[in-house]
């Protein structure tokens, strides 16, 4: 089973993630808990953990978090900034974020002056007291979505807003909110040619290369917003930013996407076959529509007549046998758009009331030929609208 493909809004109103809001709205709880445990429980706990987990997760009890000398942050190779903070450090920070003290990031760090934020944490790196708060998942999962989720911790260390900039991911994305309050402006994958993505195959392929006031501009997106005890699904593949309030937190659950189904290299060259074909068919409907609106431009004499309904297919029948000289002539002359706009036409009528109008041999490569060159075209202008360059796609 499939995940949905258009993003929604939902509720998190179970008993479990009532007592997670709970929890994660009072900024002192789990701060009040680690630093309860002395040096030496952390230790055994920590060594106990290790063992359990086989070496999954940090050995050094920092996390990673992210670093921006503005209000926006970035997850593109070119100006990712992060340093590294304990436990301790990171909830001492979200306090200060939720009641509005401005801190420093690390003040043994060249970051010291910047804001923070933890972004993209996954759970196996936090103790089992804060992993046990977290839910499995949300209840709007579909059933068939089996596979165990990435679970993901992130929070905003600031006091002001932090954006981010526009990207995708390449799961489906549950975004919970716990605490505070998020804006996420969303656009659908057909719109990636709007927001420059970096090329295909690089290493932030899913970001925009808009700089992050350029991003900001762009119009028409779904907004979609979260607040404590709402949260947000996100298809793969959706181009999103997010605005985060000050002390805001949230808990992801990203479910494996339609990627691992098509990175089959048994599968590959049919997969990109079959979906070239459809951009080929959207890109066809979308000149039928342009188009139509001037068919003189590309079908001159008694065609034009008949495309416009000005004549009918009994009139196209005794042209086509009583004038062939013409008829010919009119075939001739046709573009190829000009041919794929009398198929079109011709497709509205029974094969047999075809066959009286397109009776000689000739004619019929004339239009086979043309017709040939329009899907060529269109082929043409989709491998060159997704920047990819192939010698051979047949």
């Amino acid at each position: 089973m499939f995940a949905p493909t258009s993003p929604y809004a939902f509720q998190l109103s179970e008993e479990k993630w009532r007592q997670c809001l709970r929890q994660w709205q009072n900024p002192n709880f789990f701060l009040e808990q680690l630093q309860k445990r002395n040096c030496a429980s952390v230790s055994k706990e920590s060594k106990s953990r290790k063992r359990k987990r086989k070496g999954n997760g940090p050995q050094t009890g920092l996390l990673t978090v992210c670093c921006s000398r503005s209000k926006y942050f970035s997850g593109s190779h070119r100006y990712r900034v992060s340093t590294e903070l304990s436990l301790e450090q990171v909830l001492l920070k979200y306090k200060n974020s939720v009641e509005g003290v401005p801190s420093k990031a690390n003040t043994d760090s060249s970051c010291s002056q910047w804001n923070s934020y933890l972004s993209q944490c996954c759970t196996d790196e936090l103790p089992q007291y804060i992993r046990k708060s977290i839910p499995k998942c949300p209840s709007v999962v579909p059933e068939g979505l089996n596979d165990k989720p990435q679970i993901n911790l992130w929070m905003t260390l600031s006091s002001q807003c932090t954006h981010s900039t526009w990207h995708y991911d390449s799961n489906n994305n549950y975004l919970c909110v716990v605490s505070g309050r998020k804006t996420i402006h969303l656009l659908p994958p057909s719109e990636s040619e709007r927001l420059k993505p970096f090329p295909e195959g690089s290493l932030s392929s899913n970001h925009t290369t808009l700089k992050p006031k350029q991003g900001q501009k762009i119009r028409g997106t779904i907004i979609l917003r979260a607040s404590s005890g709402t949260g947000v699904f996100i298809p793969e593949g959706w181009w999103h930013r997010v605005t985060s309030r000050p002390g805001t937190v949230a808990i992801n659950y990203w479910y494996e996407g339609i990627r691992k189904l098509l990175w089959n290299k048994n599968m590959t060259s049919y997969y990109f076959r079959t979906m070239i074909d459809y951009l080929v068919s959207l890109e066809v409907d979308r000149r039928f529509e342009k188009v139509s609106k001037t068919p003189e431009k590309y079908v001159q004499g008694p065609l034009l007549s008949f495309i416009s309904g000005n004549t009918t297919l009994e009139d196209l029948i005794v042209l086509a046998s009583t004038h062939k000289s013409k008829w010919r002539n009119s075939i001739l002359e046709l573009t190829p758009t000009g041919t794929a706009l009398l198929k079109k036409k011709l497709d509205s009528y029974k094969s047999t009331e075809v066959e009286a109008v397109v009776a000689d041999e000739l004619s019929k490569n004339i239009i086979r030929e043309k017709l040939e060159a329009f899907s060529n075209d269109c082929r043409l202008k989709v491998i060159e609208s997704m920047g990819v360059l192939t010698r051979n796609i047949a």
